[in-house]
């Protein structure tokens, strides 16, 4: 995902100087995929194939207009009422093609065997994989030029800056504490660095532990965390996964976090759905790590 460059800032300046320019389409876009793909008219029947997405969409106001989603797209709850095209691994062509889609916003993780298919059937399909906040304001923005709705985006762009800048100001004296942040607990997979964990993690007054890591998501060896000993450790939870009581693991209890009570479990979707609601994970991380600084 290319980087919130200068021209997207002119363009946010632009807008909100002069107000909204109706887009004209034919628009061509390059997409994460590398793909370039010619979106023709403005997109009336939307499906989405990633959770982050369809909260984009509905951020920018584009709920009408989203025909299809995968049944992994539970927020809003409103998402629940549009039908669903099957999972995020495994979604069923037919019953996109049922839907009758103009566009379709895919993303990592779903099978490239599919996207070729729709696009072979005449479908544009646009890829995106942002890696870090920056990635995912970006994608909003590149969401909004291809639908029409950049001054929503604008808008919801600004507002997340806003609150960025807020808990920088709020840390920015603060120590910064050791912070392991679970993935997933079998094997242990952590966040590294060029990832939108890592960068919560930094803006909300953390050092991520992970960070000097060569993967982004990799496998984390006990020993070597029991040796940096975090100060905090954060964990997810979801409807569809628990890490269970972390400090009960074997080992675990030698962990300063542990032995500190520095341990946290925090809601999954916020944080690991590149979206809107990344700035609400980042809120969320920022109490946990700076508890004090809310006291």
């Amino acid at each position: 995902m290319k980087k919130f460059n200068l021209i997207m800032v002119l363009s946010l300046l632009l807008i909100l100087l002069t107000g909204i320019v109706e887009a004209s389409y034919p628009i061509k876009v390059v997409d994460d995929l590398d793909n370039l793909v010619i979106v023709s008219e403005k997109p009336m029947r939307i499906v989405s194939l990633a959770p982050s997405h369809t909260e984009i969409l509905f951020a920018l106001g584009l709920e009408d207009r989203i025909v299809g989603r995968t049944d992994y797209c539970d927020y809003p709850a409103e998402a629940s009422k549009i039908t669903s095209v099957g999972g995020y691994s495994q979604p069923s062509v037919e019953t996109i093609m049922a839907v009758q889609p103009d566009l379709v916003f895919a993303s990592f993780g779903n099978p490239d065997e599919l996207l070729n298919q729709l696009r072979e059937l005449g479908i544009p399909v646009l890829g995106y994989d942002p890696q870090t906040l920056e990635d995912t304001m970006n994608l909003i923005w590149e969401m909004s030029k291809v639908t029409g709705t950049e001054e929503k985006a604008t808008e919801l762009i600004a507002n997340m800056r806003e609150r960025i800048n807020v808990v920088k100001t709020l840390v920015k004296d603060a120590d910064r504490p050791l912070v392991f942040w679970e993935v997933w607990h079998d094997p242990l997979y952590t966040a590294g660095s060029g990832t939108f964990i890592d960068d919560l993690i930094t803006i909300a007054g953390g050092v991520n532990l992970a960070a000097d890591t060569q993967s982004p998501w990799p496998v984390y060896n006990l020993e070597v965390l029991l040796m940096r000993n975090p100060d905090v450790y954060i964990a997810t939870q979801d409807q569809w996964s628990s890490p269970g009581n972390i400090p009960e693991r074997p080992g675990f209890d030698q962990l300063k976090a542990v032995q500190t009570g520095r341990v946290y479990i925090v809601d999954a979707n916020p944080v690991n759905r590149p979206g809107p609601r990344l700035i609400d994970g980042l809120e969320m991380i920022v109490r946990a790590i700076h508890p004090e600084l809310f006291e």
